[in-house]
């Protein structure tokens, strides 16, 4: 007797000699930014498609991995696990499947590091709070301002860079501070805060290497 309707099912018994065939189309390889390696844990990979998310699967080489995508533009997002101390910064890309390389379809994430990242004491570090009104009570904080920092040693086409938190605070750490005649600081950084069109650089000096400047509260614009 034929049936009218087909059975469906997810359950499956695996026999001797079945083959289960994936195709990796994407893995995310995504970068501490102060340690330049793998976060081991507190971070997560997704796909967002409107309400729903679909969330990578790590290997045991710590990429993130998405199989069997239809061809098109998706929407990644590389998230911080608040409950593992909400260490980077959330970042979201538009990325086109199939890569350009099928056999190697990696695609980068350096994660910028919040205030709450445990940076070592060695570190050099400038930290500030972008407010409104530095006076006001309570305090508004600038949310979302670019933070970037130059000097003479600094390469122009890579500045250090971070966003302020959802307190208006920043962390910008610097990876290779260069004295000057041998003196144990450096003699000016300009930093320069931006959001929205407006601008305002903070002239800093005299920082000492292995050492965190805190700017305090920081009126903008």
């Amino acid at each position: 007797m034929a049936l009218q309707q087909p059975y469906v099912t997810n359950r499956f018994i695996a026999y001797a000699g079945d083959r289960l065939t994936t195709t990796l189309s994407l893995a995310v390889a995504v970068f501490d930014e102060f340690t330049l390696e793998m976060p081991a844990t507190g971070i997560e990979v997704v796909i967002e498609e409107g309400r729903n998310k679909r969330v990578a699967v790590r290997n045991r080489s710590g990429y993130f991995c998405f199989n069997n995508l239809l061809p098109q533009t998706y929407t990644v997002a590389v998230r911080p696990d608040p409950a593992a101390g909400n260490w980077f910064v959330a970042q979201t890309r538009q990325i086109i499947v199939p890569r350009p390389n099928h056999l190697h379809p990696v695609e980068e994430f350096i994660l910028k590091t919040t205030p709450a990242y445990p940076f070592p004491a060695h570190a050099n570090l400038i930290r500030g709070m972008v407010v409104v009104d530095p006076q006001a009570v309570p305090l508004v904080p600038v949310i979302g301002a670019a933070v970037t920092a130059a000097a003479e040693f600094i390469d122009p086409t890579r500045p250090p860079a971070t966003v302020t938190d959802q307190n208006g605070e920043f962390a910008l750490f610097l990876r290779d501070v260069e004295l000057e005649d041998d003196e144990p600081f450096v003699k000016e950084i300009t930093l320069t805060i931006a959001k929205g069109g407006q601008q305002k650089p903070i002239q800093i000096i005299n920082m000492k290497e292995g050492s965190t400047v805190n700017l305090q509260r920081i009126k903008f614009p």
